[in-house]
Order: C-alpha cells, then sequence, then structure tokens
C-alpha cells in the first residue's frame, strides 16, 4: 500500500479559492453515488465552470461511478495532498502551475 502511495499518479490536480467546501462536496458526490441505486448522468456533462460546486460534483460523481464498478477500490483508500500557494499569484499564474503538474504528474481522472 505504501508504494502505491508513493508511485501512483494522483486522480486529480486542481486550484480552489474555496478547498474546504470543494472538498467536501467531492466527498459528499461520492458517497451519493457509492451507496445508492443514482445513476451517472451527470458524468456526461462536459462544459462546466471551473471551482464551482457543479465541477465539484462533476467530479464526485465520476469517481464515485468508478469506485463503485471497481471492487479493488475502497474510499478507506484515498487521501488528499494539498500544497498552499502564496496568495500573491494571479490566476493565470495559478493556471499555468496547475497545467504543469498536470502535465508532470498525468492525474487519472483530472480532465472532463
Amino acid at each position: 500500500m505504501i508504494a502505491c502511495e508513493l508511485l501512483c499518479p494522483p486522480l486529480y490536480i486542481g486550484i480552489s479559492k474555496r478547498l474546504n467546501f470543494r472538498l467536501q462536496t467531492h466527498k459528499k458526490m461520492l458517497e451519493n453515488i457509492i451507496y445508492s441505486d443514482r445513476d451517472d448522468s451527470e458524468i456526461n456533462d462536459t462544459n462546466i465552470e471551473s471551482d464551482t460546486e457543479k465541477e465539484s460534483r462533476y467530479f464526485g460523481v465520476r469517481i464515485g461511478t468508478i469506485v463503485k464498478r471497481t471492487e479493488h477500490i475502497r474510499l478507506t483508500s484515498f487521501f488528499v495532498k494539498t500544497i498552499q500557494l502564496n496568495l500573491e499569484y494571479s490566476t493565470e499564474e495559478l493556471r499555468k502551475i496547475e497545467k504543469f503538474l498536470n502535465r508532470t504528474f498525468i492525474p487519472l481522472y483530472g480532465r472532463k
């Protein structure tokens, strides 16, 4: 398990101004999908504005659907790593950093 944590690429890399709210929304939607008979119709919406509740729900639904279909992944296997950057960066600069990290680490479910 430790090797997986060290060597596996992240599921997602992103930026958020309201990180706690965003993570709570991801988790809520993830649990809603896994523990219900709900369908995954929301995952077809690809025109979603960044850093919004709708985008967080979308991500939670996508990951929840994958976890539900895969018996080898458990919710207890997930962990979150955050990096807080200097608030003096402009949104444009943060987007460049996000793009660089996405291209470097190739997150499995980072793109819609």
